[in-house]
This record gives structure tokens, C-alpha cells and sequence, in this order.
């Protein structure tokens, strides 16, 4: 990001944000966190909940996880031992 570039030693561009480069539209900060805030207030309403467990019920696992089956891990036998 431009706009949080420090000028260093080595440099020898000289601009100004806003006229040789355009200053940032939105404040990324203060977007993701009412961002965050819209989708807490979603996650937290009665409808989600109702929509979550109508997905789960309707796809979700109906198996506990002790009756699954492991899968037995493939063995490589391809790889040479060193020792």
C-alpha cells in the first residue's frame, strides 16, 4: 500500500499522495470492522440459526464420529531408505 510507504535512504522518488498518486478511497481499518460487525449481528439473529440447522439437517452427517470408518493411510513404498 502507497500510502503507508516510508521514504527510505535509498529513495529517490519523490511524489505527494492525493496528487501523484491517488489517496485511498475507503479506511481499510474502519471497513473490515463494521464489515465484521454486519456479519456478527447476521450470525447472531434467530434466522441464521434456523437456516444453519435446516442446511445441517438436510445434508449434515447423521453418523457419530465413532461409527466412521478410518480410511487406512496409502503406504509409499517408492521412497528409498538411506539406512
Amino acid at each position: 500500500m502507497i500510502w503507508t510507504w516510508e521514504k527510505t535512504l535509498i529513495d529517490d522518488s519523490d511524489f505527494t499522495l492525493g496528487q501523484d498518486y491517488p489517496a485511498p478511497i475507503v479506511d481499510q481499518a474502519a471497513s473490515a470492522k463494521i464489515a465484521k460487525q454486519k456479519i456478527t449481528e447476521v450470525r447472531n439473529g434467530q434466522d441464521f440459526r434456523l437456516a444453519a440447522n435446516a442446511i445441517f439437517l438436510k445434508l449434515g452427517s447423521r453418523k457419530s464420529a465413532t461409527k466412521r470408518k478410518k480410511m487406512p493411510k496409502a503406504v509409499d513404498n517408492a521412497q528409498l531408505s538411506l539406512f
